[in-house]
């Protein structure tokens, strides 16, 4: 299914139509606590999210959003090196690029890992 077409998708868009006159400042005022509510920190990593255009509402949303469209088995089969990458049938090993140095991340085999060697290689 497309992505414009999911109920999660409708659901942000008319948020995000409602949102459209409201102004950071007003979400402030409303929400005395918004700073440190919408502000993450992990390992020395701080992500702000209180000076954009969101509310608890629009959080909620994405996470509707992220749960319809299965977002965990794709971030699980993308860390275990399973073929997510539709357009070549294979694994999207960027975060074996990442990795720690003692982690192991190796696709199952499959077709794109049995190439026959092209004529060029054998010069």
């Amino acid at each position: 299914m497309n992505l414009a077409e999911t109920a999660a998708w409708t659901e942000l868009r008319t948020h995000q139509h409602d949102l459209r006159e409201t102004r950071l400042r007003d979400l402030f005022d409303q929400e005395p606590g918004r700073g440190p509510a919408m502000t993450i920190e992990h390992s020395g990593l701080v992500l702000d999210c209180s000076k954009n255009l969101l509310t608890a509402e629009t959080l909620d949303l994405l996470v509707e959003l992220a749960d319809e469209r299965e977002l965990g088995t794709g971030i699980r089969a993308m860390f275990t090196g399973e073929p997510i990458n539709t357009t070549e049938s294979r694994p999207a090993l960027h975060t074996a690029l990442r990795a720690p140095c003692t982690t192991s991340i190796r696709p199952p085999p499959c077709s794109w890992c049995r190439r026959k060697p092209s004529p060029r290689s054998k010069r």
